[in-house]
Formats: structure tokens, sequence, C-alpha cells
């Protein structure tokens, strides 16, 4: 792994192991500055036994009918599905996401129609619809004015029209037709009960872009079209009414938009090219005006104008078909933040499209650096590459860990649940490990009485063995010394052997004395050493019994240090990156000014090379006329001068 000054990376291991029970695990990393051990500690799950109780309960398992939260039963696969389906239903409820389209027509047909109709009938709106009107009838308005080309009436123009229109969705063109076209209430539940692509283009074919009345109003009912002047009367009139009902629904529908919140959801299909009310008016503009510019312009000056925009947020689905593929963009899981703190943060901070993996991870780091700033806790080994990767536990714990920090009311049973499970387990371990402890000191008890006891045995053995080995020497030696007493009292040196014997005698007891003596200091020592193994070996068990708990406080708290370690390291280190990309940013804005000013004085040095080059030619023109006027009087006055003495010479020459 090399690593450069300021760099730091994260290593995420993948830990398979091959069989159950405790594990211990080392690898080593070679790093530049020396190599680092990594030790792993844990306890594998026996995946063959998991897997082998499937089979053997697979058919009671698949088998096993919903009566009640006690009576059912989940291997982790079953489980992990049942969250997952919990979560998408709660997440669509949620994004306020509904996959039964029909069910929203119908919400908006019987319960905010009220609102569109009060919208509809609102002063703007008769204002817009009385000056499109009047400027349809005036001809400031006209499809193709002073053409007898007839528009409308072409196939490829009617397409264009039809698809322009189709590009709405069609919760909101249904609205707007229902309220343009003056569709009754009956035709409305019957148009939203079997509207189709096939009966929209209908419906816009002959209600929108043709008006039965002219028709029947032109012709009688004798005949479909009429002729001579009629003909060009009824074809005026259509297209008035085409023109006038078109622009008034794209009008009606951007103003519906941006003034009501309706359950529609986008106003413009994803699929469509257009995805703004101006798109749409340049679209009907360019098939149908000959002037766009001063089309616009018209309507812009007339104060009718459009400006709702569909952006790739709205064209994003939120419906939740599957949690770990549907969340992986990011996009899902801000919203999800957005709704859960009542505060819309994120979402606008989101990159879409989310078509690259670069976008995915921009959005998810954004999403889990928030949920960490606001303090969800056990998210600290969720990483992004878990959620771009669809790592499915991985979701399941981030949503998890914040619906506990949120505590949301729709979980409010399992958050209660959770509580009541932590305070189960806190008294429960509080239980084992007291009875642990006690089990632990009472086993200390019995096994320092059951040593204690055999040493006191095994001393006392010892000590009865010596007493007797001691009284056997000296019935010997008694024995020996009464023997040498009859032979000194029968050899007649009584005297001298008493005397002997006696100092003999006082050797003997003097040497018992010593021995006695020797053994019993020996002895205590022995008792005092078997007495001081044993209080070291109490004062070891307690004293690793204080040191685990220690241990212990001191990992949690390391582990807290670290954490905090680590928040303090990437703050710094997110500091630096901004700091280094704001001087980057004014270094580039410097160079990019610099180019302007550059551009700037090199425009005006050719508009001052050409203003002096125009101040010459002035000058110069000048000059030269000046001087022109000089010459000519001079010429003149030359010529008069000339001319007085030939005619003097003339006259002279006559007298």
């Amino acid at each position: 792994i090399n690593l450069k000054p300021m760099e730091s990376k994260v290593l995420h291991v993948l830990w398979t192991p091959s069989h159950e029970g405790e594990m211990r695990e080392e690898f080593h990393l070679k790093t530049p500055w020396g190599m680092v051990q990594i030790s792993m500690l844990g306890i594998a799950r026996g995946a063959s036994l998991v897997s082998a109780l499937g089979e053997s309960h697979g058919q009671q398992i698949n088998a096993t009918a919903f009566y009640g939260r006690d009576n059912i039963t989940y291997d982790a696969q079953q489980w992990e599905d049942k969250q997952c389906e919990t979560f998408m239903t709660w997440l669509n409820n949620l994004f306020g996401q509904d996959n039964d389209a029909n069910s929203v027509v119908e919400e908006i047909i019987y319960a905010e129609w009220k609102e569109a109709e009060a919208l509809f009938e609102s002063p703007e709106m008769q204002a817009i619809r009385c000056s499109i009107e009047r400027e349809v009838k005036e001809g400031r308005l006209a499809i193709t004015p002073g053409s007898k080309r007839y528009v409308i009436d072409e196939v490829h123009v009617q397409e264009q029209l039809t698809k322009l229109l189709l590009s709405y969705t069609p919760g909101w063109l249904k609205l707007g037709l229902r309220f343009v076209l003056g569709i009754n209430d009956g035709q409305c539940i019957e148009m939203s009960n079997h509207m189709t692509k096939q009966s929209l283009k209908k419906i816009i074919k002959e209600r929108m872009l043709s008006e039965p009345t002219a028709v029947m109003k032109y012709t009688g009912g004798r005949c479909k079209t009429p002729s001579g002047k009629f003909e060009s009367k009824m074809r005026m009139t259509v297209y008035q009414h085409a023109l006038s009902q078109t622009m008034m629904l794209i009008f009606f529908l951007d103003r519906a938009k941006m003034n009501l919140e309706l359950k529609l959801g986008r106003l413009f299909k994803k699929s469509s090219s257009t995805k703004s009310s101006e798109e749409v008016l340049i679209s009907l503009v360019q098939d149908c005006f000959s002037q766009q510019r001063s089309t616009i312009m018209h309507l812009k000056y007339e104060g009718i104008s459009v400006s709702h925009v569909q952006t790739p947020l709205d064209d994003y689905d939120f419906f939740v078909k599957n949690l770990a593929v549907d969340l992986k963009d990011g996009v899902c899981l801000a919203k999800m933040i957005d709704a859960v703190t009542s505060k819309p943060i994120l979402l606008s901070s989101m990159q879409l499209p989310t078509a690259t993996r670069q976008r995915k991870t921009f959005n998810v780091n954004l999403a889990l650096s928030y949920l960490r700033q606001l303090g969800v806790p056990n998210i600290s080994d969720i990483t992004t590459t878990h959620i771009v990767d669809a790592h499915q536990p991985r979701i399941i714990q981030l949503l998890w860990s914040s619906i506990l920090h949120f505590e949301l009311p729709e979980f409010r049973p399992e958050i209660i649940q959770h509580r009541a499970s932590r305070i189960i387990q806190g008294h429960a371990r509080k239980f084992l490990g007291m009875r642990s402890y006690q089990l632990a000191r009472d086993g200390t008890i019995l096994f320092q009485s059951l040593y204690r006891g055999f040493t006191v045995r095994s001393t006392m053995c010892r000590r009865i063995c010596a007493s007797t080995l001691i009284q056997k020497t000296w019935r010997e030696m008694v024995y020996e010394l009464d023997l040498m007493r009859i032979i000194t009292v029968q050899r007649s040196r009584r005297f001298i052997t008493r005397n002997r014997v006696d100092r003999m005698a006082s050797i003997m007891n003097h040497a018992s004395t010593e021995i006695q003596r020797t053994w019993r200091g020996y002895s205590a020592k022995f008792s005092y050493g078997c007495d001081m193994m044993d209080i070291i070996t109490v004062q070891s068990i307690c004293r690793r019994f204080i040191s685990r708990n220690q241990v212990d406080e001191l990992a949690r708290s390391m582990k807290s240090a670290s954490i905090e370690i680590q928040r303090i390291w990437r703050g710094y280190h997110a500091k630096i990156i901004y700091g280094c990309a704001i001087n980057d940013i004014i270094a580039v804005q410097s160079i990019y000014r610099r180019l302007l000013a550059c551009k700037e004085v090199a425009s005006l040095s050719k508009e001052m090379r050409k203003a002096s080059i125009d101040i010459q030619r002035i000058w110069r023109g000048y000059n030269a006329k000046l001087c022109y006027g000089f010459d000519l009087i001079d010429i003149i006055t030359v010529q008069s001068i000339c001319r007085q003495f030939i005619a003097r010479n003339t006259v002279a020459r006559l007298n």
C-alpha cells in the first residue's frame, strides 16, 4: 500500500470463516514505514448448521401461516426479505408513491378538481383567456398570416401537435382537457375510467384541432366540407379555435403546476424530449407560425408567459421496487432523510441523472455524512461502497439506525420493543455477570480450601514421619547407651564410663534438640511458602479479574477516542481539500478575468486604432479641402490680374 503525504485510505476486508465458533485471523500490511499487523477476532455462525436446519425444516417454515407475531418463525433469508418488504411499503408511503395510477386520477377527479376549477375561473386565467381570444380574433396571433397554406390540414402537422400535447402526462392532460374543452362531470368520469392514448388522440383531433359546431354551422349537416367562401370562413374559425384552445391548455397547465399542489406527479412524461412549458410554446410556434421570435415577444408584451421547467429531479421515479437496487444511487435515501427531518436540504444537492458510479458515490456519501452529522448511531461501519454496491444487510442496518434515532411514529411498536430488549439484555447481562462472578468466587474459595487441606494433610504426614524417624533414632541411641553402660560397669570402669556416658548423653540431647529445631524451622518455612503461594494465587486471580474490567473500559474509551480522532482528521482533511479547491478556484478566476481583460483591451485597442484612423482621415480631408480652397482663390486672383492686364492692353491698342 503506497500512501502519499496527507493521504488516507480505507481498507475493507470481507472475512468468510470456513468453520463455526471462535476465530482469530491475522494478516500483515506492508507500508513504506514498516509492517502493520491486524488481528481479527470473532465468532463465526455455522452456515452448514443453518442450511441443514433450513433443509430439515424447510416444509414447516414455508407452510407457516400468519397467525400473530409470536407464531411466526423465519430463517435468516426470510427475515431479511420480510424487512425489505416492510421498508419498501414504508418508503413508498413516505414518498407519496402509488403504483395504481387509476386511484390517483380518481382522487383528482373527485377531490381536487375544485381547486383546478377555481384556478381556471380565477381573474388571472380569465384575463389570459380573453387576451388570447382577442389576439387570435384580431389576427395578431394567426397561423401563417397572409398565406393560403392550410397548416392544420397537413397530416404531419397534426401528428406533431398531437405528439406535442401527448408529451404531458395523462393525468395532467385529462385535467387540462376537462376544463379547457368544458367537459361535464359525467363525461369526465367516463373519460377517467376509459381513457387511453388512442382516445386522447381522438379527443385532441376532434375537439382541439377541429370545431364540430363550426362544421355543422357552415355545412348544415348536408356535407363534410362546404365550398366557396364558406370553406375559407369555416377553416378560419377552426384554425382560430385550435390555436386559442391549444395555447389556453398550455398556459392553464403551466399555472396549475406552479400554483396548485396536486397529486399528479410530474407535468411532462419522463420519455418526452420536451421538459418545460416554454419549449412546448416554442414547438407550437415553430410548427404553426411563420415568425417565431415576433410571436413569443408579442406574447410577453401582452403579459402572457410561462415559467414551469421540469428538472431531472422531477423525472426521477421514487417508487421503490427493490430496496437495495433503488437506494444505491442515494436519491431515495436523501428524500427519506429530508422527509423524516422535515428539512428539504439534501434532495436539492443531488447530482442527477445518476448514470455514473461517480455521481452515485457522491450522492450516497453526502447522505451518509449528513446522517453522521445528525448523530445517527451504529453507522460507522457502513461505507459508501456498501450502499452503491447494493449490500442489502448494510442498507437494512442503516434504515433501522435512522428509524431508532428519529423515533418515527410508524415504527413505534418496534422502537418500544427495541428499548425493552435493550433493558432486558442489560439486566440479563448484569445478572449473568454477577452469577459468573459468584461462581468464580465460589470456585476460587473451594479450590483454596481444597488446596489448603491438601497442604495441611501433607504437612502433618511429613511431621508424623519425621517424628517417628526421630523417635526410632533416639531409641537406638538410648539402647546403645544402655549397652555401653552395662559393658562399662562390667569392666569396672564405672566412674570414667559414667562421665563419658553423661557427656555423650548431653551431646545426644543437644543433637536431638538441634535436629528438632532444624526440622521445625524447615517445617515453618515450608508452611510459610505454601501460605505465600496461596496468597499470591488469590491475588493474581483478583488482579486478573480487575485488569480485565479495566481493559474492557479502556477498549471502550479507546474506541470512542479513535472515532473522535477519525472525525477530527476527516474534518481537517476536508478543510485542507476545501482550501486547495478555493485556491484553485481563485487561480482559475484570476486567469479567466485576466483573459477577459486582455480580450477587452484588444477590442478597445482595435476601436482606438479605428478611431485614430477616422480622425486622421477627417483631418486630412479637412486639410485637403482647405488647401484646395486657398489654391482656388490664388488661381482666381491670378486669372483676374491676367484678364485685367489683357483688357488694359486691348483698350490701349484700341485707343
